[in-house]
Order: C-alpha cells, then sequence, then structure tokens
C-alpha cells in the first residue's frame, strides 16, 4: 500500500513539475478577440491593454498595430494613432488588401487630424495678429508644426515662442531639443540646454539630453558628466544609461563568420532577401552582423534604423546600435580632424575636402560642411572636379540652401548634359521647392526611361504630380514605387501626402457649394442660398457652427419649423 501510495505520489509531483517547467503560452486570438470585444462596446483604453500584450507576444503582426492604431484614433490620441499605422503598413508586405486598409486608416486619421491643427494655427495666428506678445500662441504653432513633422517650421516657431518666454518649461525644451535633433540643429540645442540645466539642475531629462547633444559635437568630457548627472537622479534612466555606455566605450558586438562553402557572398544574399520580404528583421540582424564585419559601418547604420522601428526594446539592437553609434562618431570624427589638418596645411588638397565633406554630411553636420566648401570654390571658383561638385550641389541642398544647389547642379549639368544623377538630383531638388516643374518633368522622364525602377525617380514624379494636383497619376507612380520597396519611408509618406491632398481636394469642392450659399446670404437672397446649404449638407457631414448657419438661413427664409428643428439639433450636439 506505501510502495502504491509513493508510486502515485511521485508520479504526481513528475506531472507538477512538467506543467510548471511548461512555459506560459499566451493565447493570441483569445487576446484578440478581447480587444475586439472592447473595441465594439466603446472601452478603447480597456482594448489598448489587451493590444500591448498581443504586440509584446508577436511584435511582427501589423495587425495588433492597426487596431491600437485605431483605438488611439478613437481616443483622439492622433499621434499614436499615427505612428501605430505606419508601423503596421511597414510590416504588411504580403497581403496587398489589408496594406490598403492600413494605408487608408492613416489616410483618414490624417484627414482628420491635420485639418484640426491647420484650423488651431490659423486661430492662434488670429490670437498673434491682435496680441502678438502672448507666448502661447507661437508655442501652439510649433506644437502643431512638430506634431504635423514640418520640422524646419515648427523650429522657427519655437525660436519665436522662446524669444517671448524666458520662463520655458522642461516638457517644452525637451521638445524643442527633439526638433532641433530633426533638423539638425546641434548647436542650437547644446546651447538652450546649457542654459536649462542650469536653472533646472534636478531634472534628469534634461541633463540626459544634454548629454546626447554634447556628445553629437564630440564633447565626450560634458556629456560623460551630464549622463552621469542623469542617473544620479534617476539611477535607471536608460536613455542616460545609453548614452553612458557610449560615452564609456562598454559596448561590444558579437560577429559571426560566413561560411566558406556560400557561394554567394553574405552580404548580397542578405540584400537579396531582405529586397524579396522588407519586413524580415531577423535576416536584417545577420546583414547588420556581416556588414559591421566587413567594416561598412554605414550601411549597418541605415539597416539598423529600420530595426529599431518595431524592434527598439530588442537587446541584439540595443548592443548592436550602440556599438554602431559609439564606432562611428568616433571615427568618423577621428577621420574629420585628420582631413581637416591636412587641409590646414594645404588649403588645396581635393582629397582631404572631399574627405571633410562625406564625413560631416554622414555626421548630418551640414552647416560646417558648407563652410569648407564654400571656402574653397571661394578660391579656386574654376574648380572642374565633378564628384566634389556634385556633393556640394546635394549638401547645400541638405543644408536648406536650395538656390546654391540648383546653380550647381545647373553648371554640372552644362558640362555632362546626359548625365542622368545629376538630372535626377535637379529634378529633385525643384521637386522640393515647388519651382521649374516643367523642367523637373523633363529630367525625370529622362531618368525613368532609361531606369524604370528608380525608386527617387518614381518618389519624385508622383510628388510632381501631386504638385500638379493629378491624383490620378501620382497614384500610379505611388503603386509603383510600392511595387519595388513597400515599407520605404518615403514611400509611405507619398502615398500619405496624396490621400491627404485628394481629401483636401474633396472638401474645396464642397466647400465652393457653401460659399456660393454665403454669397447668396449676403445679397440677403436666402430661398436661393438654401439651396446650397441644403445641396452641401447632402454631401458633407456638417459641423455644429455650419448647422447653426444652416438655422440662420432658413430662419431668414421663413421656414420657421425647419429651422426650430435644427436649432435643437445643435443644442443636442452641444
Amino acid at each position: 500500500m506505501n510502495r502504491v501510495f509513493l508510486s502515485l505520489f511521485t508520479l504526481l509531483v513528475f506531472f507538477s513539475l512538467e506543467i510548471i517547467a511548461q512555459p506560459q503560452r499566451i493565447d493570441l486570438e483569445a487576446l484578440k478577440k478581447l480587444a475586439l470585444s472592447h473595441m465594439q462596446a466603446g472601452r478603447y483604453g480597456e482594448a489598448i491593454d489587451q493590444l500591448n500584450k498581443l504586440i509584446s507576444s508577436d511584435p511582427q503582426n501589423p495587425e495588433g498595430y492597426n487596431l491600437r492604431g485605431i483605438c488611439f484614433e478613437k481616443r483622439q490620441q492622433y499621434f499614436n494613432g499615427r505612428l501605430d499605422y505606419r508601423r503596421a503598413i511597414a510590416l504588411e508586405n504580403r497581403d496587398s488588401q489589408k496594406r490598403a486598409e492600413y494605408e487608408n486608416n492613416l489616410a483618414r486619421l490624417i484627414g482628420i487630424w491635420y485639418p484640426l491643427l491647420e484650423k488651431k494655427i490659423n486661430g492662434h495666428q488670429r490670437e498673434i495678429a491682435i496680441n502678438p506678445n502672448n507666448p502661447f500662441n507661437y508655442l501652439e504653432i510649433g506644437k502643431s508644426y512638430m506634431w504635423m513633422e514640418i520640422w524646419d517650421k515648427a523650429e522657427l516657431w519655437y525660436d519665436e515662442y522662446l524669444a517671448r518666454d524666458d520662463n520655458a518649461s522642461p516638457d517644452e525644451i525637451i521638445r524643442y531639443t527633439e526638433i532641433l535633433a530633426k533638423t539638425g540643429s546641434i548647436v542650437k540645442g547644446e546651447r538652450i540646454l546649457k542654459k536649462y540645466v542650469e536653472r533646472y539642475p534636478d531634472d534628469w531629462r534634461l541633463w540626459s539630453r544634454y548629454g546626447y547633444f554634447t556628445l553629437w559635437l564630440s564633447k565626450y568630457a560634458i556629456a560623460k558628466k551630464a549622463f552621469e548627472t542623469a542617473l544620479s537622479f534617476k539611477p535607471f534612466f536608460k536613455e542616460a544609461q545609453d548614452g553612458l555606455d557610449i560615452v564609456n566605450k562598454q559596448a561590444y558586438v558579437n560577429q559571426e563568420n560566413p561560411r566558406a562553402f556560400e557561394r554567394e557572398y553574405p552580404i548580397d544574399r542578405y540584400y537579396r532577401l531582405i529586397k524579396r520580404n522588407p519586413s524580415d528583421i531577423e535576416t536584417r540582424f545577420k546583414l547588420v552582423d556581416e556588414l559591421i564585419a566587413a567594416k561598412r559601418y554605414e550601411e549597418a547604420y541605415q539597416q539598423l534604423q529600420f530595426i529599431g522601428l518595431t524592434k527598439a526594446e530588442d537587446p541584439r539592437y540595443q548592443e548592436k546600435w550602440t556599438y554602431v553609434t559609439e564606432y562611428r562618431a568616433k571615427t568618423y570624427r577621428e577621420n574629420l580632424d585628420s582631413a581637416k589638418v591636412k587641409l590646414q596645411f594645404d588649403p588645396s588638397d581635393k582629397q582631404a575636402l572631399k574627405l571633410v565633406a562625406e564625413y560631416y554630411e554622414y555626421l548630418q553636420e551640414y552647416d560646417s560642411a558648407m563652410v569648407m566648401l564654400n571656402r574653397y570654390f571661394e578660391t579656386y571658383p574654376d574648380e572642374k572636379d565633378e564628384q566634389l561638385r556634385f556633393r556640394y550641389a546635394r549638401i547645400a541642398a541638405w543644408n536648406r540652401e536650395f538656390d546654391k544647389a540648383i546653380d550647381i547642379t545647373d553648371n554640372l549639368l552644362n558640362d555632362y548634359p546626359n548625365n542622368l544623377d545629376y538630372q535626377l538630383f535637379r529634378a529633385q531638388v525643384s521637386v522640393w521647392i515647388n519651382r521649374d516643374t516643367q523642367l523637373a518633368k523633363e529630367y525625370l522622364d529622362n531618368v525613368l526611361k532609361t531606369r524604370p525602377n528608380n525608386l527617387e525617380a518614381l518618389i519624385s514624379m508622383g510628388s510632381l504630380k501631386l504638385l500638379e494636383r493629378d491624383f490620378t497619376a501620382a497614384q500610379e507612380y505611388a503603386d509603383k514605387a510600392k511595387g519595388i520597396d513597400p515599407a520605404n519611408d518615403e514611400v509611405i509618406k507619398l502615398q500619405s501626402n496624396i490621400d491627404w491632398q485628394r481629401l483636401r481636394a474633396e472638401e474645396e469642392k464642397l466647400y465652393t457649394i457653401l460659399e456660393e450659399g454665403i454669397k447668396r446670404v449676403m445679397d440677403e437672397d436666402c430661398p436661393d442660398a438654401l439651396l446650397y446649404y441644403e445641396d452641401y449638407l447632402s454631401k458633407a457631414e456638417p459641423n455644429v457652427l455650419i448647422l447653426k448657419e444652416y438655422g440662420d438661413v432658413l430662419f431668414c427664409a421663413k421656414e420657421f419649423q425647419k429651422a426650430l428643428d435644427t436649432y435643437n439639433e445643435v443644442l443636442n450636439q452641444g
């Protein structure tokens, strides 16, 4: 009896240990169903909680991001919604219908959010016309442009805000430095942060951000102290920990040796696989390892930027990103300094100048590059080096000196009229600033005849057609670009712009109907105005203000009962 009991007990213990040893599997389908039930009931916050779990468990599934984007949109958290829709679009490369659904969701959100931001900007501009000394209006305009990712305008309006308010909060300075990082205004950011860490010495976020800006300027001792100060207030603040690791050179990376029997080089193979499946993050990790082993750090950096969109919390990403950014900054700065020394001894050293321009371009310090290039070309205005002149043109454009970029490129085209690279770049600049568009079209036609799958040319031609408000043609070029690289950020932006501009054009058509009605009201012809208002309301979803106007027109036309019903509807809508 005791033996039987002991055997049963042993079996129970064994099966208990087996159960404990089994990892808890998360039922993804159950999480999705629960999230959908919350969404159907309008409980979007609860749905987001479930979708966070779903995404953590299956981060490569675009549907989770799309559903969470819908929840954020319903809660009017448009920034988060836009981010999730873009993630869903970037990950979905197999089902064209689902991708189209995600793109439509993004277009809808932008169609709702951006007009609200534009109205907000217009409202604050009217307030500025009344009282130009109130800093709040400048701040709100700057934030609105930041949400729309119009970084140069955001920077300008934040500058105006800070010129009028010397007591900005740490939160606003953090936002401002995010904008400055986007525009490449690193020196300005360092200056602002130095002032505000002295003003708010206990704010670890400001200290950490100050650390990064000084790190980017190679002021390593100051950066180290800034990161350590941030961590003294918040010991496990990851942003500061990562920055301190870079300064202390603590990162490392594991490298795998290529297999000797492979006929195809691993780098070429991984690029080929990624081109076929851009969302294959595991292959991208392998490609990064091979690029690092081959000391092709700029390409590794570009691949890690893509990986970081969806795998920023992955320890492998963090390890490689820290290593590559540290090595990249250190090596580029050392090479840059070496080349600058050569230029000091021999200002005519073209090879040294090319290296200076190249590394400044990699570090996105375009203003510094332009100082060196301007000095050289002022001394040697007849310089004919093709490569150097083209880099000069590109850096001028990145530095937003578009007129200079056009002049340099036009001179190159005078010397080399059939060079398609120069034609493409000249066309791109024209599209960016909406100038010489007919010339841009001619150049892009030339490029696409010879290189029909050139992604940059397709994006530029799509953007050009959008400037011409030819939405059908713009969509055709966007579709071709998506067929080549659906996850490309510029391709996604082109599609978003097409959807937004098309929606805006439709709204403008509708508004012309309303304007005709307003004119009739001004002419005191209310019965005729009523026809236009009713035509507009049959085609558009009115807001409370339009309904109120409609009620006034009904009253003016002596349609008293309809006017009363409309006023009641306005009151019910609040």
